[in-house]
């Protein structure tokens, strides 16, 4: 993981130059913040002024906080950076990682008004480290130390796993319902909290869902493209622009619409009329009276502009 959005860009970005269609994979584990964090600290600074000095490592901490939440985020990659930027962004760009990715929901509003009750009752003088520690009720010295065995909201949060956690509070972080200190020893203060006050407010925290590996007796595992043949492809690229377009017009994710999952499907199965794309799945009678007609008309076409194509074979696990 680079120190900085910045340094990710031009790394990202040496991939394009050609013109041609690229893949930048980022690998990320917690302990890159860590030795990030490390490699920070020894950063040797000759002829600066001393308060020059703090203003830099700020500004280097700043940074790399927004390199770990672009690693974190379960929104659009693109999005996230044109956002830092300072670009204005709408639509999901339907092309990177998360935008492929499927999710489940879970409403985490009365979790996050326990944040909010922890943050306080430390007074903003601890990180998230101990802040988490406390909501899970941890049993560890430090907590004792600092007295938090003695909050009310110790162990409230024990049924929650510490990556929901995370999540929950990086949501929160970017909805300034809380706050994140500059600096090498960062701490959580109370941010804007009169949002929550409303019953109408909602904290709705994705988590990514993992696929269902399909492995075969020799451990190799196949693709639910290995299905489709060029034509197929063709026809999944077709339906993928299509999903883009209803993404932008709704202002919503495109895996909202349909997940390639389900696109895949629509391709396998090439259905021609209602009943038939109702078999395909992921295409229930809701989202089939707000997206069918027009997925349909889109493989209608194809298959009458390419009538001879075969759009998906069977394959078998070898």
């Amino acid at each position: 993981m680079p120190q900085s959005m910045e340094n990710y860009y031009q790394e990202a970005g040496r991939a394009g130059r050609d013109g041609e269609n690229a893949r930048c994979i980022l690998l990320f584990a917690a302990k890159d913040v860590m030795i990030n964090k490390f490699l920070l600290d020894k950063k040797v600074f000759e002829g600066t002024d001393a308060d020059d000095i703090d203003l830099i490592k700020q500004r280097d901490v700043h940074r790399l906080r927004v390199m770990e939440g672009y690693c974190r985020t379960t929104s659009c990659l693109r999005n996230y950076i044109l956002e830092y930027l300072g670009e204005r962004t709408s639509a999901p760009c339907d092309n990177c990682g998360n935008c492929h990715r499927e999710y489940s929901e879970a409403d985490m509003t009365d979790d996050a008004k326990w944040v909010i009750n922890c943050v306080a009752e430390t007074k903003g003088r601890y990180g998230q480290n101990i802040v988490i520690g406390t909501l899970l009720g941890a049993n560890r010295a430090r907590l004792k130390e600092v007295g938090a065995t003695a909050y009310k909201s110790y162990g409230v949060l024990a049924h929650r796993k510490e990556t929901d956690l995370r999540l929950l509070i990086n949501q929160m972080l970017a909805e300034a319902y809380i706050v994140q200190t500059d600096g090498e020893y960062s701490v959580l203060r109370m941010g804007d909290i009169s949002g929550l006050r409303s019953k109408d407010t909602r904290i709705i925290v994705r988590t990514f869902v993992e696929k269902e590996k399909t492995v075969s007796d020799t451990g190799k595992k196949k693709r639910s493209t290995d299905t489709l043949t060029g034509a197929g492809f063709k026809l999944f690229e077709k339906l993928r622009q299509l999903r883009l377009v209803i993404a932008k017009e709704e202002a919503m994710p495109p895996y909202i619409i349909f997940s390639d999952k389900t696109l895949i499907d629509m391709c396998a199965k090439v259905p021609r009329d209602r009943q038939e794309m109702l078999t395909v799945s992921g295409v229930a009678e809701t989202k089939f009276k707000k997206y069918g007609e027009r997925f349909l008309a889109a493989v209608t076409e194809y298959v009458s502009e390419n009538p001879d194509a075969v759009i998906s074979i069977q394959v078998e696990n070898e």
